[in-house]
């Protein structure tokens, strides 16, 4: 009979070796391709979970590369025109439907025929009184252009600025007696160099002043306070800051006298020495604007002169009616 020998305790050593070692690797998830034992080891559950997605994070890179800042909203000689042809066309179209339905209520409602000079007088008056309403609507059309065109750069002080910036009284008192003085001494120089030229008559200013009243305070509300508003925020603020960035600031001073002596066109066409004391103003305009860094000093200067160009006459008046 044979039997067979027992094993011995190295053999029995070594079977229990390769039991372990094969429970240890039914018990271990074998590893991802491309990954190796020290990454497997190293990444618990908790920060498996925590980890984001290299995928989305790669996505979210590029989302945030693709979104472009806005383009800063500043003035360039394109806005100082553009601004410009909107508060002329505001006026100039305003003024034309206003006669238009002047004349059709002066025909309708009042029996006027066009040749009668009632109709005139009823048309010529009816533009008067919406005088203000014109300014406003102008001025408004101006506003809304420079908040979509220059909107960054309204507060800005330089003169590449629009130069909505406060300024002090002090500042704004000297700008309107600079004003009143440049009216006063052009008047005078213009007086002296051409004594025998005498300005026409039937101006709006002068009608409106003439009839006295309701007429002269709307004269006061709209060309003493209301125009020197409007015309400098535009001349001496989105203009001046639109040539100046485009051509520099010599030209761009030379572009904004030139278009502001061309918006009193009819006061030059019924006084042609006009031109000296308009071209003194808007020079004095804009040297206290670049000087105070601020669009109101300015203001008060165009104010200073507007107003005493509408007081002078009537001052001239009262005393020539004492003697």
């Amino acid at each position: 009979m044979y039997f067979e020998s027992e094993p011995t305790n190295d053999e029995l050593a070594y079977d229990g070796d390769e039991l372990e070692s094969s429970d240890d690797a039914t018990q271990q998830p074998a590893n991802e391709p491309g990954q190796n034992a020290d990454e497997s080891e190293s990444i618990s559950p908790e920060n498996a979970q925590a980890a984001p997605p290299t995928n989305f994070s790669v996505a979210h890179t590029e989302v945030a590369e693709s979104i472009t800042e806005p383009k800063p909203r500043i003035p360039r000689a394109g806005t100082a025109f553009l601004t410009f042809a909107t508060f002329f066309l505001a006026q100039v179209v305003v003024s034309i439907f206003v006669g238009i339905a002047a004349g059709i209520i002066a025909v309708a409602a009042l029996d006027l025929k066009p040749d009668e000079s009632g109709f005139l007088a009823f048309v010529t008056q009816t533009i008067l009184y919406s005088l203000l309403p014109i300014s406003i609507l102008s001025g408004y059309s101006v506003l809304m252009v420079t908040r979509w065109l220059a909107r960054d750069v309204i507060t800005d002080g330089e003169v590449t600025g629009v130069g909505w910036v406060k300024s002090s009284p002090m500042k704004c008192l000297a700008g309107a007696a600079l004003g009143a003085v440049i009216y006063c001494s052009t008047i005078f120089l213009v007086s002296s160099l051409f004594p025998n030229l005498k300005p026409e008559s039937g101006g709006p200013i002068e009608e409106m002043a003439k009839q006295g009243g309701g007429m002269l305070l709307l004269l006061i509300i709209a060309i003493v306070i209301f125009a020197p508003l409007v015309e400098e925020f535009l001349f001496r603020g989105v203009m001046l800051a639109g040539f100046t960035r485009s051509f520099g600031f010599p030209i761009a001073a030379f572009f904004c006298t030139s278009l502001f002596v061309l918006v009193h066109l009819d006061a030059i066409m019924r006084y042609t020495p006009g031109v000296i004391p308009l071209t003194g103003l808007a020079l004095g305009a804009i040297w206290v604007r670049v000087k105070f860094k601020s669009v109101w000093p300015a203001i008060a200067a165009h104010f200073g002169y507007n107003g005493m160009a509408v007081l002078l006459p009537l001052i001239l008046k009262l005393i020539s009616a004492g003697e």
